[in-house]
């Protein structure tokens, strides 16, 4: 049987539409019953980020998790919420909040988990957040966002949350380039994968993603079994050739899913029909399809760093979260070692402050032309 990805229009944030969307969306993959079981413990997986609101379009917008949970219950099954967010600085219950999590778990009797608290479990060769390995089913809940590394991050990406607390930060440490990285995020996917994929393109986000780009209206809510046909289709959507994107095509390679669109049933609208006329790319996106090799001897001249602006408060997260020491605080001023620097951007992505920007070498700018 091909591969499909469902595509419904969904206009705004409000919860009737979102729920009829995501009731919708499931619905033409043969409903949520299909994937789910009565008494089963389905695991729920957004995209939870950091702490900010749910208009900045940084994390899955919680009338989307309240639609999935209400689905859940219709089939029998008990629903849990839960990831690890890259930074909670303030602590787990303001991150909660303020994206919404809270509220949408309270009023509906859910249990909201915090990934770093579950302790771990060995699946395959990672150690990921207990609840995981607990769950009969995991649906993943993605937003559509660019990504200054990965180049997108849809539901392939968005399974990098089982992995809790500082074991991200070691395999941006061990893994330093995205030819090394990116294998990473496939074996991962390989390892865990969801039952069903069912992402938030109501708003999505361009430009410098996944935290600091800007919110941009998309209107779709999408679903697929197969995470790699639903980046394919993200990809598409936003202007990419699925297969040139190193993620799609790498998780396409080991078999994990199909990224050839022309062997994927597209149901519900067109996704020429919901692709917005102008979609900005992060500035980092040319640099990323440039062959490892080239890259390696043309180095001291195509980087890409971080730069500290004005709105930073010197909190020191940046130095913190850094996987190799690359940052120090001086002054409550983060000063960068560049000989350090993996250009693996965290401090970019993790910023509470989104006081990091990205600066690129004059051949690095030449290529995003």
């Amino acid at each position: 049987m091909a591969s499909q990805v469902s595509i419904v229009r969904c206009a705004s944030y409000e919860q009737a539409a979102v729920t009829q969307a995501v009731r919708d969306a499931v619905e033409k993959l043969g409903g949520l019953r299909t994937f789910v079981k009565p008494g089963q413990n389905v695991l729920i997986k957004p995209n939870l980020l950091s702490a900010k609101p749910p208009e900045r379009a940084v994390t899955t917008h919680p009338t989307v998790v309240r639609a999935v949970i209400e689905l859940v219950r219709e089939a029998g099954a008990t629903p849990r919420v839960g990831d690890s967010p890259s930074t909670a600085y303030k602590g787990i219950q303001n991150l909660w909040d303020v994206t919404g999590m809270a509220a949408v778990c309270r009023e509906t009797g859910t249990e909201l988990l915090s990934f770093e608290a579950a302790g771990v479990v060995k699946v395959g060769e990672f150690y990921v957040a207990k609840p995981i390995a607990e769950a009969d089913v995991i649906l993943s809940l993605p937003k559509l966002k660019t990504h200054t590394l990965t180049v997108i991050t849809c539901a392939i990406k968005n399974m990098f949350g089982v992995l809790p607390g500082m074991r991200k930060a070691e395999y941006h440490r061990n893994f330093t380039r995205p030819k090394t990285f990116v294998p990473i995020l496939v074996q991962l996917l390989a390892s865990v994968r969801p039952r069903l994929s069912i992402l938030d393109a109501v708003v999505g986000m361009e430009g410098d993603g996944p935290a600091v780009g800007t919110p941009k209206p998309i209107g779709a809510i999408m679903a697929s079994e197969d995470p790699v046909a639903m980046d394919a289709a993200c990809a598409a959507l936003v202007g990419l050739e699925p297969r040139k994107v190193p993620l799609i095509r790498q998780a396409a390679e080991r078999g994990l899913g199909e990224a050839d669109l022309s062997r994927v049933e597209i149901l519900g609208e067109a996704i020429a029909s919901v692709k917005p006329a102008e979609f900005k790319l992060a500035r980092t996106t040319a640099v990323r399809f440039v062959p490892e090799f080239m890259l390696s001897m043309a180095r001291p001249l195509v980087w890409i760093r971080p730069t500290f602006g004005p709105t930073c408060e010197g909190c020191g997260q940046c130095v913190k979260k850094c996987p190799v020491q690359a940052l120090t605080l001086v002054d409550k001023r983060p000063v960068l070692d560049e000989d350090k620097c993996i250009e693996c951007l965290c401090c970019h992505e993790l910023c509470p402050r989104d006081a990091v920007d990205v600066r690129l070498s004059w051949l690095a700018r030449m290529l995003t032309v």
